[in-house]
């Protein structure tokens, strides 16, 4: 089977990086510096895109995260993060671990949370600036001065780099100014009717529809617009709701060119394709990468990453001139993550935990459900790849899913519809919290469990009067529970505590 290039977090062609000192519409983090894992290794090293020079060779056994203002933090043994400056790759930058982190802005701004502690933004030196307060959940990167929090409110909005709640936390869904000075915040009603509001960075609300009007078709601004879905077409609307002309619109001599796909990068060329194959031309027509490639991915202003054989990828410049010799088999790029302070409420995520699952259903999976019932899930069209594989595995954050069955769900290419599952494994990875988070959750579900009719039957198994079985316990970090259909299959689940 053909490998295919990975990246960790894609370096999207609309989405680009970009080695500016300043944020702006194109490229809205500096990156200089790429992690990457070289052909051959399992490890991984630092390439610097000017040069093509790879650094610290094969010096991380995790990947690190996107590099911004020259700082990225890296997953250590004890799982929990350290941060490094590519100035010195062999030693942190912080002097204490942290729990949970976000990459640094272009401003020189991370947020992190030391294990049991409320989160803090901190400066490249890796020393507070400001404490967030136990208000405040989870909060996102900076971007053009601002950050999306998450409070105990269940509700979003933004700080500053000072910490400062500059937008109050009223929106059920809140995206960052990734790319303009405008984005988009989001209300959701019970009748599945969504409220979506275009505000500026002072909080104003410069226009108001809702999804039955409108759909964005992306969750940003850039350029002044943001493509919506308007009944059956898409249009494209400014900040105050008008409609406007698309800039990003493919010019006319490309689509005479009948590429079977076109779209602008970064920089104001078009990545074209045609059948399986990729060049670069300008908005003139004019080629400047013939379409030759497998992939090509837009790291910035003055470079790519492509590859001729869809596995390994190498660095070239905007006119085609190789960059270095480093062969690359993956790449991480785009800064994406959310800090989580170091803590939670053993009760208030204990009580979320309790309404998962009582005595007749697990995640809205009843008691008796069988392969056939998650059909419309499966791909019917390639039954091979579910050839004797007996568990499908779901990711609903925070929590990863597990359905097991009592049997394979396809052999010899047919889907046994018929085949029950068995038991639901629900893990929380609680590695970023305290370490005693685990036992925490065990104690309050134990507590707790007569709310979902469940009693205990007295070797770490909880059954209800429907023949359900419930048991719970934890692994150096991760706390798993399981929902089995049948109490005749429960057993206990070990309790191993974090060192």
């Amino acid at each position: 089977m053909k490998k295919h290039f990975i990246l960790i977090m894609t370096v999207a062609l609309l989405f680009g990086l970009g080695s500016c000192n300043k944020a702006n519409d194109s490229y809205p983090y500096e990156t200089r510096y790429l992690p990457v894992m070289l052909e051959g290794s399992q490890k991984w090293s630092i390439l610097d895109i000017n040069s093509g020079e790879v650094l610290a060779k094969d010096a991380f056994a995790n990947a690190p995260s996107a590099i911004v203002s020259d700082m990225f933090y890296v997953l250590n043994d004890e799982q929990t993060y350290d941060y490094y400056n590519v100035s010195d790759l062999k030693h942190p930058v912080n002097k204490t671990h942290y729990g949970s982190v976000t990459e640094f802005s272009t401003d020189g701004y991370a947020v992190a949370s030391i294990k049991g502690q409320d989160l803090c933004i901190i400066n490249t030196q890796c020393e507070p600036v400001a404490q967030l307060g136990d208000s405040i959940v989870e909060c996102s990167i900076f971007i053009r001065g601002m950050a999306v929090v998450h409070t105990n409110s269940g509700k979003y909005g933004y700080i500053n780099t000072s910490g400062e709640l500059v937008i109050p936390a009223r929106y059920d869904k809140a995206e960052p100014f990734t790319f303009d000075d405008y984005t988009v915040a989001m209300t959701q009603h019970q009748d599945s009717i969504i409220d979506i509001a275009f505000i500026d960075k002072q909080g104003k609300e410069r226009f108001e529809t809702n999804s039955t009007m409108h759909r964005p078709i992306v969750n940003y601004f850039k350029r002044g617009v943001i493509p919506v879905a308007k009944r059956d077409t898409v249009v494209c609307l400014n900040p105050e709701g008008k409609e406007v002309d698309n800039p990003f619109k493919t010019p006319e001599v490309i689509i005479k060119a009948s590429y079977d796909n076109a779209m602008m990068e970064g920089s104001g060329n078009f990545i074209v394709m045609r059948g399986d194959k990729m060049g670069v031309c300008n908005a003139s027509g004019d080629s400047i990468l013939p379409v030759k490639y497998m992939n090509i991915i837009d790291v910035s202003a003055e470079r790519y990453l492509v590859s001729e054989d869809g596995v390994t990828h190498y660095l070239i410049d905007k006119k085609g001139n190789k960059v270095g010799n480093a062969k690359i088999l993956h790449a991480n790029g785009t800064p994406k993550s959310v800090a989580m302070r170091g803590y939670i409420d053993a009760a208030i995520t204990g009580a979320n935990m309790l309404t998962l699952f009582d005595e007749n259903q697990v995640t809205g999976i009843p008691v008796g459900a069988k392969v056939g019932d998650f059909y419309q899930v499966l791909d019917g069209t390639h039954p091979e790849q579910y050839e004797g594989k007996d568990f499908l595995v779901n990711f609903v954050a925070p929590l990863k899913i597990t359905y097991q069955f009592a049997g394979p769900i396809v052999t010899g290419g047919e889907f046994n519809f018929a085949t029950p599952v068995k038991f639901v494994s629900l893990e929380f990875d609680a590695n970023s919290y305290d370490n005693d988070t685990e036992a925490q959750l065990d104690a309050f579900l134990t507590q707790n469990m007569g709310r979902n009719g469940f009693v205990s039957r007295g070797d770490g198994v909880f059954v209800s009067d429907n023949g359900t079985a419930f048991t719970k316990g934890y692994d150096k970090g991760i706390f798993m529970m399981r929902y089995f259909m049948s109490a005749a299959d429960a057993a206990p689940i070990a309790k191993i505590p974090r060192q």
